[in-house]
């Protein structure tokens, strides 16, 4: 099977209802794969890949975008920092945009942790960006970092087990 095809196939499983109520565990890795698939695909396929994302899944694939930042400071990953932004470039920023700034603010987070910048992350995958993620991108990392912090969207973390959630204040 080719990563257009697999990408395909874990886009039908997400519209499961019962995928969607679940983010937890096996969904949040298919969500990354898909991630990761796009950001090798070659140009036709991602086109294509991007023409199927309906408005509504586009905001649920980008509300991934906070469970897979758990996942890279749990496992000090920077890959899932970036299939975390190939999640925003997928979407496209179609729908509204404060959507993700709202998810954004968790890559920058991650980010911060893992020792990155998000300048240097949305680098590292500003290839897969078209002019409407470049653009909202750029003024995203524009932004004064204090608007970027957690709690002004609401969001606090705590470790659990020894691992990152977050949690709404």
């Amino acid at each position: 099977m080719n990563l257009l095809d697999e990408s395909f196939e874990i886009l039908c499983r997400l519209e499961d209802v019962n995928v969607r109520r679940n983010r937890a565990g096996k969904a949040v890795y298919e969500v990354a794969n898909l991630a990761q698939n796009f950001s090798v695909l070659d140009v036709k396929s991602r086109t294509h890949l991007k023409s199927l994302i309906t408005e509504k899944m586009g905001r649920y694939i980008i509300g991934f975008s906070s469970d897979i930042c758990a996942i890279a400071i749990n496992e000090d990953s920077k890959e899932m920092l970036k299939a975390a932004i190939c999640l925003h470039m997928l979407e496209g920023f179609n729908s509204d945009a404060r959507e993700n700034v709202r998810e954004l603010i968790f890559i920058d987070f991650a980010s911060d942790l893992l020792g990155v910048t998000l300048a240097e992350v949305v680098g590292a995958v500003d290839y897969l960006a078209d002019d409407t993620a470049r653009y909202h991108l750029g003024l995203f990392l524009k932004r004064p970092k204090e608007l970027n912090k957690l709690a002004c969207f609401g969001v606090g973390y705590k470790y659990d087990g020894g691992k990152i959630k977050f949690v709404p204040l």
